[in-house]
């Protein structure tokens, strides 16, 4: 007789046991593990992060805040400087094959490079704007590195109006054309900032355009003189192109010391070639005031604490 019969609802009772068991085991492991995550979830939670050697947590805080404030329209910054300097390189750079007193006689080139220019200083209006509300007294190194960016911003303002440039060169501020005035600088960012959803920035090239004959009588008039007079063999017709070339240098400086990836460097600009500067005289002067503010801003954005005005 077999046993058989006998003993299988046994094994099958013992088996279900076992596998009970196992299973049992099984969630009771997973829900040990679910336990200590919550755990460890609550204690970085509750734990403030360990501030750097020196710095209280205020401060870091402080720091966030203000990086992410700045961070987007100095980011739009540095993308438009370099969209200027590819435009500018294409006229200035030594290999240029076209001359650009030419293009600039042309209206509708100088329209889209009047644009190009202004972009700039509309996302820099922004960035005065969001810094108006911020403390900047903070010192640490990422804020410091925030004010590199914003000496090279400065040489970028200071190339269209600055007339240490002109130094012993005789030139009529207030009658000639081959600079533009700090507040018509300003007037042209402020002009070109428009709020769209409650958040400030430039406006689109289109919108630009619908406002031309507005802009024209404000500050964009004197952009044209400025562009369209470096037609001509006067020595106010080389200093706009002197002019043109110190805006391509700051253009380059700031593009050197803060590149985007994916775009490639812009070759160093060569100050010696002023080859569309026709008066031998106004040259040489005007070569030793551009190689000195060079290297005065480069010092600055470099953070040099030697460095002193010319």
């Amino acid at each position: 007789m077999s046993l058989w019969p006998s003993v299988l609802p046994a094994i099958v009772a013992g088996s279900f046991a076992v596998v009970a068991a196992a299973l049992a085991y099984l969630f009771s492991v997973r829900r040990a593990r679910r336990e200590l995550d919550s755990r460890l979830k609550d204690v970085r939670l509750s734990v403030p992060e360990v501030p750097r050697a020196g710095e209280s947590q205020d401060i870091l805080d402080a720091e966030k805040a203000y990086l992410v404030a700045v961070g987007p329209a100095s980011g739009q910054v540095i993308e438009v400087v370099h969209d200027l300097t590819d435009a500018l390189s294409a006229l200035l750079d030594a290999a240029a094959a076209v001359d650009p007193s030419r293009i600039c006689s042309d209206w509708y080139y100088r329209r889209t490079l009047t644009w190009l220019m202004v972009q700039p200083l509309a996302w820099l209006e922004v960035l005065r704007r969001r810094q108006s509300r911020l403390d900047n007294t903070l010192n640490t190194a990422a804020v410091r590195d925030h004010y590199r960016f914003l000496a090279a911003c400065h040489f970028f303002e200071w190339s269209f109006s600055s007339l240490r440039i002109f130094d012993g060169i005789q030139y009529n501020p207030s009658a000639e054309t081959a600079h533009l005035f700090q507040s018509t600088i300003r007037l042209a960012g402020e002009s070109t900032v428009i709020t769209v959803d409650g958040s400030e920035r430039c406006m689109s090239y289109s919108e630009y355009l619908s406002k031309f004959g507005e802009f024209r009588f404000t500050w964009l008039g004197a952009f044209d003189d400025l562009l369209g007079g470096m037609a001509d063999d006067s020595d106010v017709a080389d200093l706009r192109r002197v002019r043109l070339l110190t805006v391509y240098i700051a253009c380059c400086s700031l593009r050197k010391h803060f590149p985007i990836p994916h775009r490639p460097p812009v070759a160093e600009p060569v100050i010696v070639d002023l080859r569309f500067v026709r008066n031998p005289e106004l040259r040489d002067r005007v070569q030793e005031h551009l190689t000195d503010w060079l290297e005065f801003y480069e010092s600055r954005i470099r953070c040099d604490p030697q460095s002193k005005s010319p």
